[in-house]
């Protein structure tokens, strides 16, 4: 039941504040609660121009009722285009504190309001599969081949303790994407964007994965969160974070966008890369030996042939760059896998260890584990989709070093003040976010082997991540002019 058809089709007084507080009352929320705090969730649709779409009153009742009533201004969502567009509570909590701005909350501020306790997930309909294929479904593994992996030593052990854990997969001190500060007209004046590029990991605490309770915990050090995470534990947060030989031409870029652009608002738009993206971190290896460890202290025996073939892919790869791999069962395993600059060698493991005869012997599912340190929410998410989180960079300032990342080492700065992290509305497809870049490559036909042809879609999603202005292939950037805050505005990918 629409908020709008409560006011007008049930004749509640046409009020919002009144309005709502009749509608919470509906909805079986006590009148002391309703009259409190009816007034400030009213306040949200004043301040958008298609309130009649109509609010869902049925989530901010439960909200409320609960107990979270910050959180009840982001449950409430505007109904538009058939889809329900949420938005964060920064109006009511910038009114409530009395302040001129509504938006400009520092980066920490929107990073406490993103943090959640948990989050604790079922696995059991997933733990056995491959990854996803085009279509959206499972693909490689057959119910044989699911089978097979339950008849091993360690397959059967590990699924007695999944089982007894109920499958869960469990991150502690985590983020919700969500509950990000909606990106507005404002923030966006005279701006540009450019693709962040960056794996779909989470920020957090992994204390059980599929059901296998760790000894111990593994620190997810994320992909689409790092920012926040930044935000609340230093005082001298970053944006971003990769390899030196990454970090220092994207900062490059975004140096050369501000000066081709005439603008230093210059925001990052993660772009999720693909969930196998996640194998040049530590974290699946580190979630592969804490696994392995578990069902080893349960009885579990991987076959002695079998982990050999693993150590061997380390130790012969990039021509035996590590034959000094002390190999899967070594008590330095981990510390040694964890360096930054050793992405190669916990490929090799996660490559050797994702073939058949692996998966059949009962070793770690490498495409679970995948989804094991992933943000949920981006599981099902097909790359070139955006809006996720974005980021205000700083094109005045340089990389650096200070990093505590165990994957990369080199940090991308993020911008000076308020109003630096925040989301789109709603999902939005590259196209849709690049329009100019993507319209400059029609017409671009390919290079190298093989007859020239037009590009692809993934081909100019990567153009248009990697290229900066000057670029034969276009800028490399989107411009923010009036005309595509309107567009933003029209579908709803930005509030006013």
């Amino acid at each position: 039941m629409s908020y709008a058809n409560t006011l007008w089709d049930e004749g509640i007084a046409a009020t919002l504040e009144e309005g709502t507080i009749d509608g919470l009352l509906a909805s079986g929320v006590d009148r002391e609660t309703a009259e409190k705090y009816g007034p400030w969730i009213a306040m949200i649709p004043e301040f958008l121009p298609f309130v009649g779409a109509g609010v869902g009153i049925d989530n901010t009742a439960r909200a409320v009722n609960d107990g979270r009533y910050m959180d009840a201004a982001k449950e409430a969502g505007l109904m538009l285009l058939g889809e329900a567009l949420p938005f964060v509570g920064d109006i009511a909590v910038k009114k409530i504190r009395d302040s001129d701005s509504l938006w400009n909350i520092t980066g920490k501020e929107a990073a406490e309001q993103a943090q959640i306790p948990e989050i604790r997930r079922s696995t059991e309909d997933e733990r056995l599969k491959g990854k996803r294929g085009a279509t959206g479904n499972y693909t490689n593994l057959s119910p044989a081949r699911e089978e097979a992996m339950l008849k091993t030593s360690p397959g059967k052990t590990r699924e007695a303790i999944a089982r007894e854990n109920g499958y869960e997969t469990v991150i502690h001190d985590t983020f919700d994407l969500s509950r990000l500060p909606t990106m507005t007209a404002e923030d966006l004046s005279n701006a540009a964007i450019i693709p962040l590029r960056g794996d779909p990991t989470l920020a957090g605490t992994m204390t059980q994965m599929s059901g296998l309770p760790f000894t111990d915990a593994l620190d997810l050090q994320s992909g689409p969160m790092y920012m926040l995470r930044s935000a609340i534990e230093r005082g001298d947060p970053a944006a971003w974070e990769s390899t030196f030989k990454v970090a220092k031409p994207f900062q490059s870029k975004v140096q050369q966008v501000a000066q081709d652009a005439g603008t230093d608002n210059i925001w990052g738009a993660y772009d999720m890369m693909g969930m196998s993206s996640s194998n040049f971190s530590t974290m699946p290896v580190e979630a592969i030996l804490r696994e392995m460890d578990v069902v080893r202290q349960a009885g579990g025996k991987y076959p002695a042939g079998m982990v050999k073939k693993i150590d061997e892919a380390v130790r012969t790869t990039k021509k035996g760059k590590f034959k000094d791999f002390p190999g899967m069962n070594h008590p330095d395993a981990e510390a040694y896998l964890s360096r930054p600059g050793y992405q190669d060698a916990r490929k090799a493991i996660t490559d050797r260890m994702d073939m058949a005869d692996m998966r059949d012997a009962g070793f770690p599912n490498v495409q679970q584990v995948y989804r094991d340190v992933a943000v949920p929410d981006l599981h099902n998410v097909q790359m070139g989709t955006n809006g996720q989180v974005l980021v205000r960079l700083n094109p005045n300032a340089e990389i650096d070093d200070l990093s505590t990342h165990r994957s990369y080492g080199h940090r991308i700065p993020i911008a000076e003040g308020d109003g630096v992290v925040a989301r789109l509305g709603r999902p939005i497809e590259h196209e849709e976010l690049y329009v100019d870049p993507h319209r400059g490559y029609e017409g671009i036909m390919t290079e190298g082997k093989g007859p020239p042809r037009p590009m692809n879609r993934t081909e100019k999603m990567n153009t248009t991540a990697w290229n900066s202005p000057g670029g034969d292939k276009g800028k490399g950037y989107q411009k923010v002019e009036d005309r595509f805050i309107n567009s933003l505005l029209d579908y709803g990918w930005i509030l006013p």
